[in-house]
């Protein structure tokens, strides 16, 4: 799609929520937001395109978050994942950082969204989104171990040697 050519060059800006704007202004939902108005952190938009007659018909409209700050280069870490046969789905507890510039971010601030190749031994990957005042996406990866074979347990031991020992007993 060209711009000018198949939609219009102007798009229009909603609010797709009531939301109070730094001035006291309360708007209401879906009124056209103002050129000067300023967005507090968190107000959703509604963003509408509308296509110009010839190869494409009728409007697209989308919304949108406004953020403080984006987890799309946060520097993240995941702990090693054991091998299980089955999807691995590390939580929030198995990621030992989670950095955007200088600051750390707390489990409030971005949420698990997805994992991909995460089945197999080596390495998948897990999808976080932005929450609050972070905004964006940032798809990391982790490695999954194999894991050790143990045949006896020490308790699977004790077992099987007490009962040897009743069994040599009674010949």
């Amino acid at each position: 799609m060209a711009k000018g050519t198949d939609y219009d060059k102007t798009f229009s800006y909603a609010y797709a929520e009531e939301v109070t704007l730094a001035d006291g202004t309360l708007t209401k939902e879906y009124k056209p937001a103002g050129s000067t108005d300023i967005l507090p952190v968190g107000t959703e938009v509604q963003v509408t395109v509308t296509a110009k007659e010839g190869n494409y018909t009728g409007t697209l409209t989308g919304t949108y978050r406004i953020t403080a700050k984006s987890i799309t280069g946060a520097s993240v870490t995941v702990k090693p994942q054991i091998y299980t046969g089955y999807e691995v789905k590390p939580g929030k507890d198995q990621i030992t950082k989670i950095k955007v510039g200088k600051e750390y971010l707390e489990e409030g601030d971005y949420e698990i969204i997805g994992y991909t190749n995460n089945i197999k031994k080596g390495t998948a990957k897990m999808t976080l989104r932005g929450v609050g005042d972070y905004g964006g996406t940032k798809t990391v990866t982790f490695k999954i171990v194999p894991r050790n074979v143990v045949w006896w347990t020490p308790e699977e031991k004790r077992k099987l040697y007490d009962m040897l020992q009743n069994l040599l007993q009674f010949n």
